[in-house]
């Protein structure tokens, strides 16, 4: 399940929870193509901390963006528990043109102003 947050012209905050599937993630990236049009890069904010599971068609859908888009996604900020940490910004970092950050779940706000 997914919940946009946030959104500006430049930037989006999504929070992701329990399961995420391909048809989920679709949107979302949907959300960020969008955005696309009107500039060429987006900060992104992720929120995992409830998240448990993405289905291999998820991450498949974010494999194929990732690559189709190189670096158009400026500042990665992704906030979730300590265990998800080196795997996720280890994931995104050859894909963001400035910088991947991880914050702890108790930073969401952190976070916040580092992408807004």
């Amino acid at each position: 399940m997914y919940q946009i947050i946030s959104s500006t012209p430049e930037s989006l905050e999504v929070k992701l929870s329990a399961k995420v599937d391909r048809e989920e993630y679709s949107k979302i990236l949907k959300e960020i193509k969008d955005k696309l049009k009107q500039s060429d890069s987006v900060d992104l904010l992720v929120d995992i901390k409830e998240l448990d599971k993405m289905t291999l068609g998820a991450i498949w859908e974010d494999l194929k963006f990732d690559i189709k888009n190189f670096r158009v996604i400026r500042k990665f900020a992704i906030v979730g528990g300590e265990d998800s940490q080196s795997l996720m910004a280890s994931i995104s970092e050859p894909f963001v043109s400035e910088e991947a950050k991880f914050f702890n779940s108790s930073e969401i706000d952190k976070a916040r102003d580092w992408i807004f």
